[in-house]
């Protein structure tokens, strides 16, 4: 986990994901996995895997407690997928709805992981 969040940090970004999907697959039980999942979630949507992306944080959304937050990390890359796909003029559309996202308190939930 330290190894990817170590190259995330450096910018080397590929290989981070790299790093995290080894992690997510060798270790499924892993106790940071919610986090490790959310990470690599933001890891793949800034190097344009949005599938890769979004299928991540459906896994997080599947896990107890994480729903929310899954959600709103989903909805804040939606506006960054957008935004450069197609402009940052069609991103403002989406805006309001992070924002109102963003307003509620995190929820970081309390479990074994």
């Amino acid at each position: 986990h330290q190894l990817a969040q170590s190259q995330s940090q450096s910018g080397n970004h590929v290989a981070a994901a790299n790093s995290y999907q080894q992690l997510i697959s060798r270790y499924p039980a892993y106790r940071r996995n919610p986090t490790v999942l959310l990470e690599a979630a933001r890891v793949n949507a800034r190097l344009g895997r949005w599938a890769q992306a979004e299928n991540l944080l459906r896994q997080l959304g599947a896990l107890p407690g994480w729903s929310q937050r899954a959600q709103q990390e989903l909805a804040r890359i939606n506006v960054r997928r957008r935004a450069e796909t197609n402009g940052p003029a069609s991103a403002v559309e989406s805006v309001d709805e992070v924002e109102e996202i963003a307003d509620e308190p995190p929820v970081e939930p309390s479990s074994s992981y």
